[in-house]
């Protein structure tokens, strides 16, 4: 089955490389957050998602790329106190900082699918 973007199939071992898309499917679908979840727990409800995604079944965004303001929102219920006490310019060097590194993820990734190994 072709799945939306040319996305791959998961399988468990993807726990951790798919945990973006699947910490949003968490809290969007299942109304809760990894950080509420044991590990049993969230290794159940990856197997789920796994399901899910391998029959093409969620949304286009999850296979293609989450929106910035989705990610944001969906990280986790707890809110830190340090945010609240942020500078302006902080903030936006931390916003920044995040869209690197965010874009270096994904370059990797295209990469890797690719064929291309750091091996």
């Amino acid at each position: 089955r072709d799945l939306p973007g040319g996305a791959p199939g998961l399988t468990a071992d993807d726990y951790f490389s798919r945990n973006e898309e699947f910490r949003v499917w968490l809290r969007l679908r299942k109304n809760t957050s990894l950080d509420e979840l044991s590990s049993a727990a969230s290794r159940e409800s990856f197997a789920a998602f796994v399901k899910q995604w391998n029959a093409g079944r969620l949304e286009e965004h999850y296979y293609t790329g989450i929106p910035a303001e989705m990610r944001e929102a969906t990280k986790t219920k707890h809110r830190w106190g340090f945010v609240s006490r942020m500078s302006e310019e902080d903030a936006h060097r931390l916003a920044t900082l995040n869209d690197e590194v965010e874009g270096d993820t994904r370059t990797l990734r295209q990469a890797r699918k690719a064929g291309w190994s750091a091996d």
